[in-house]
């Protein structure tokens, strides 16, 4: 409901002709008639000045309606537009959390043994374990070195066909390897190395692991087949002359026969 309107100075000017009394009626029916769209009655002389000022009032009603209207119906959009915002959000949020723990369930803990060396010259007592297990008690003469915060390789997730146990033992002795070459694997060079290993067998993925570990190579390659050795190689000269010595062997024993 509208709680307002607009007076124009071409109101006063219309009233200007009428008397006291007259323009008490002349406003009483221009208010009446903001408020309640009615008309009241009138003299002539006052309904004859407040029919330009009812059509002003006619258009500024119209006007105020489309307004609102246009505004209820983008006020309707923005609440439609707001819902499925916040709709989408949750999407997303769950999504997260199933990838989070996804992730939490594809990771892989390994157990390090790890061994505590005491110096000779501390009194020992004699109830104390053997060196080389894990010792937990107290005492005033022994001061066990402090355990070194070591940095945990980033874990990328391994592809589906190639979860196993056996694809991340050697997963995870290829990592070892890196590491104590000083050659660590950074996240971008793990995804690439498990996109190539994901386009073989399980075995042949791990056979491939084991070939560089041996080799000490810093990359992951296809596993070599043996085959003729190349012509004037060590291997080539090396085969030629023990089919050599193996055709002598065969021509004396066939000298023998005669």
């Amino acid at each position: 409901m509208k709680k307002s309107f607009i007076m124009y100075q071409a109101y006063n000017d219309a009233a200007q002709l009428l008397t006291d009394a007259e323009r008490g009626q002349l406003w009483t029916a221009v208010f009446e008639y903001a408020a309640t769209g009615r008309e009241i009655a009138l003299p002539l002389t006052v309904k004859i000045a407040f029919a330009g000022i009812k059509e002003h009032l006619k258009t500024d009603a119209e006007k105020w309606q489309n307004i609102a209207e246009s505004r209820r119906e983008a006020g309707k959009m923005g609440g439609l537009q707001r819902a499925e915002n916040v709709k989408q959000s949750k999407q997303m949020l769950n999504l997260l959390k199933q990838n989070k723990q996804s992730q939490a369930n594809q990771a892989v803990s390994v157990s390090v043994p790890v061994s505590v060396s005491v110096s000779e010259e501390k009194n020992i007592p004699p109830t104390s374990p053997p060196l080389g297990d894990l010792v937990s008690f107290t005492s005033t003469n022994i001061k066990l070195p402090k355990a070194k915060k070591r940095k945990l390789p980033k874990l990328c997730a391994i592809p589906d066909g190639l979860r196993s146990v056996k694809f991340y033992r050697a997963w995870i002795e290829w990592q070892k390897d890196r590491r104590v070459r000083n050659k660590s694997i950074s996240i971008d060079a793990a995804k690439r190395q498990l996109k190539r290993l994901s386009e073989y067998s399980t075995n042949t993925a791990v056979d491939m692991i084991y070939q560089s570990i041996e080799n000490g190579w810093t990359g992951i390659f296809p596993v070599k087949t043996e085959g003729p050795p190349r012509p004037g190689s060590v291997a080539a000269i090396a085969a030629k002359t023990v089919a050599q010595l193996n055709e002598s062997e065969k021509t004396k024993k066939l000298a023998n026969l005669w």
